[in-house]
């Protein structure tokens, strides 16, 4: 088994402080890095249970259900989709920046782990 350099308990902690520190600077931003991150959290793991199932039927010598990826390709698009329409139907509240520095906070996570995970 691996071990996780940056665990879950670590990420949430780096997300609140982040958080905090944009709410010093702009509520708005804050609330939108939060939001982007609960989505993005929401992507990963539709992402992972898609991914992992692809896997399976692939192991078990089967055709993966093209629909079912293509669907679930299409879902995982609007998910990331769906902050950046609330930030811009609640502008006043949630700023647009702010979602997006949250859905990519998770992936910028992973390989900041993985740099730190590799030899040099």
């Amino acid at each position: 088994m691996s071990r996780k350099i940056i665990g879950n308990r670590f990420k949430n902690l780096i997300a609140i402080a982040i958080s905090l520190i944009a709410a010093l600077f702009n509520w708005r931003i804050s609330l939108g890095f939060l939001l982007g991150i609960a989505f993005s959290r929401i992507h990963m793991i539709i992402l992972s249970a898609r991914l992992n199932a692809i896997l399976d039927s692939s192991l078990k010598d089967k055709e993966p259900n093209a629909f079912l990826v293509f669907f679930g390709g299409i879902i995982d698009l609007l998910v990331l989709a769906i902050p950046l329409a609330i930030s811009y139907f609640l502008g006043g509240y949630i700023h647009w920046l702010g979602v997006g520095i949250g859905l990519l906070f998770e992936k910028l996570l992973m390989y900041i782990s993985a740099l730190l995970k590799k030899d040099v």
